[in-house]
């Protein structure tokens, strides 16, 4: 879908394992990310430490539809008009 560039991949425990990338505009439902280590370790140059994530993991357990209720308030759609 348009605009999911930058958004999150996570696993079935709702653990972040990427970032959409971008997609396969020859192939439907084809996406390309970015994994999770790699995000890190361009993170921990930028900011000249390492950073350390949250231990706690309360997406953990929960199935899917509950997993996205609970991350849906921080989700937004940027949307970018042209002149």
């Amino acid at each position: 879908n348009p605009g999911n560039s930058g958004g999150p991949v996570f696993d079935k425990n709702g653990q972040v394992i990427g970032m959409i990338k971008g997609k396969n505009m020859s192939a439907e439902g084809e996406s390309f990310a970015l994994k999770a280590p790699v995000i890190k370790s361009v993170l921990d140059e930028a900011v000249n430490k390492p950073l350390v994530p949250k231990s706690t993991n309360k997406l953990l357990g929960l199935n899917r539809d509950l997993q996205l209720k609970r991350i849906n308030p921080y989700i937004f759609n940027v949307v970018v008009f042209k002149h």
